[in-house]
């Protein structure tokens, strides 16, 4: 399944496209639902929401100490159980090849992780080796450098997953992330010298998601997101993402403001393949203009048809 990393770096690369929203009101309004899992699993997703407008602290509140695997845990399959690369651990092949495609010519690293803190409330291990139900939080901070800043967003989260020896997850996936703090820090000295001397408030922003994602057999994807931004000065606005799957290892990522859908992307095995299509729409005030970007395994295709398969 997407796990944090590329999760991460999809939102990255788009932009933050997904995350633009329209201003929330009473109650979450969603898509349309028709198929019963869906419908399930946004309602759990808008419970944990009201929960959290309700009572922020509490409900990402981490505990202190958290409980230790009843055996040894290697790096790498602690990092695939909580979807988040431990610092040393270095991504998997698609992910490697995915950030590398993606920073080529722009003077971006390849993004990292650091100062990971994992406090288990659940975790259980078979014949010495770790495999079961893994419950528990995290915190980390994901570093994404560039030739003239560095920027350092850190993130709380709490993950409940099965999973097997190597750590690959199982079953049903929740997750509820929220950002803690971002922060940059520019390295080029002229840029910094101008920041100095016109400093420039940043607005301080806290996204929160609740994540509900299944991997099927087929290694397709299904599953319900709903994420909450406040932005200091704005209203606060509520986004949905939906992953439908579509056969052996593919699946369709579709977001929504509210009822009005924004962006569609196909997926095949963890890469962006086929059309990506963003809607035409207002947001606050501005019109954000239809387009489509053609991907083949990951690979931006200039053409004016996308005929991938």
């Amino acid at each position: 399944m997407l796990s944090q990393s590329s999760r991460s770096f999809i939102l990255a690369a788009l932009g933050g496209a997904l995350l633009l929203s329209v201003p929330a009101h009473a109650g979450v309004e969603l898509p349309p639902l028709d198929d019963p899992q869906f419908v399930e699993w946004a309602g759990k997703a808008s419970a944990d929401l009201e929960r959290y407008l309700a009572d922020p602290k509490g409900t990402f509140a981490m505990p202190a100490e958290g409980k230790a695997f009843p055996c040894e845990v290697p790096p790498d399959v602690l990092s695939r159980i909580i979807g988040v690369r431990l610092p040393g651990v270095p991504p998997d092949e698609d992910l490697r090849k995915a950030m590398a495609r993606a920073t080529r010519g722009t003077g971006m690293k390849p993004f990292e992780f650091t100062d990971v803190v994992v406090r288990p409330v659940e975790a259980s291990c078979k014949d010495g080796k770790p495999a079961g139900l893994f419950k528990g939080w995290v915190e980390y901070t994901m570093v994404n450098a560039s030739a003239t800043a560095i920027q350092r967003d850190r993130t709380r989260k709490y993950v409940e997953t099965g999973f097997a020896e190597n750590g690959e997850r199982r079953g049903l996936v929740i997750e509820r992330t929220m950002s803690l703090e971002s922060r940059a820090e520019w390295t080029d000295p002229a840029m910094a010298d101008m920041m100095r001397k016109n400093p420039v408030k940043m607005p301080r922003m806290t996204m929160t998601s609740f994540i509900y994602t299944q991997v099927n057999p087929d290694k397709s994807h299904k599953g319900v997101t709903i994420s909450h931004t406040a932005m200091e000065g704005e209203p606060p606005s509520v986004s949905t993402l939906l992953m439908f799957p579509k056969g052996p290892g593919r699946w369709l990522m579709v977001s929504y403001d509210g009822r009005q859908k924004t962006m569609e992307i196909p997926f095949r095995n963890n890469r962006m393949h086929g059309a990506q299509v963003q809607y035409a729409r207002m947001y606050r005030g501005i019109a954000i203009p239809a387009s489509t970007v053609c991907y083949d395994e990951g690979e931006q295709v200039k053409t004016t048809q996308c005929d991938v398969d």
